[in-house]
């Protein structure tokens, strides 16, 4: 279980430090980076700190909409988020969903405005983390920086593997991604 140092009410959205203390791996987003590359202590540290923010949102929010300016980058914690464009019909299609220790769009800072929206799908609790500050990590350290680009690398090769399944799909079925179950046992990966 987690637990809350501070949680403050504004604009009815929390906001609390998420737990800093070396035991082990305090937070998903920290896991899955140690995963892909070796960390130091300084490196956990300045992640900590940098996902020591977190805010509660409900489910079905709007974290930042299609058209927006680009701003803090989400890391979710907690709760499951996705990335989706309302379509000409004004049907909504999702393009990835979004679990504990994922982090949206590191690179949209070279944007002036959104092309998607990300939300909340359940309760979430999310990181917000300015630009200036993921900058300074990436500059910081190459195991930091190259942690972040192994994530965004395996974000592409999960959307390339959704627009290989739904073209090789009858027109029935061709606008539905795998499901949940596929993308986890990571069967979506699979040649052949």
């Amino acid at each position: 279980m987690i637990s809350v140092k501070k949680v403050v009410k504004v604009d009815t959205m929390q906001y609390r430090k998420w737990p800093t203390g070396n035991r082990g791996m305090p937070n998903p987003f920290l896991k899955k980076l140690a995963s892909r590359v070796p960390l130091s202590g300084g490196d956990t540290s300045f992640l900590q700190d940098a996902c020591g923010n977190v805010r509660h949102f409900p489910a079905k929010y709007d974290l930042i909409r299609e058209g927006d300016e680009p701003g803090a980058v989400f890391v979710f914690l907690e709760g499951w988020g996705c990335r989706y464009k309302i379509l000409p019909e004004g049907e909504r299609q999702i393009l990835a969903f979004l679990m504990p220790g994922d982090f949206c769009d590191m690179h949209t800072s070279v944007l002036n405005e959104m092309d998607h929206n990300i939300a909340t799908v359940t309760a979430s609790h999310v990181a917000m983390i300015p630009r200036q500050k993921m900058e300074e990590l990436i500059h910081l350290s190459p195991a930091i920086t190259r942690a972040f680009w192994l994530m965004q690398l395996v974000d592409l090769g999960i959307a390339r593997s959704w627009i290989a399944s739904m073209g090789r799909r009858g027109k029935r079925r061709a606008g539905r991604p795998p499901d949940v179950r596929t993308l986890l046992s990571g069967e979506c990966f699979l040649l052949g």
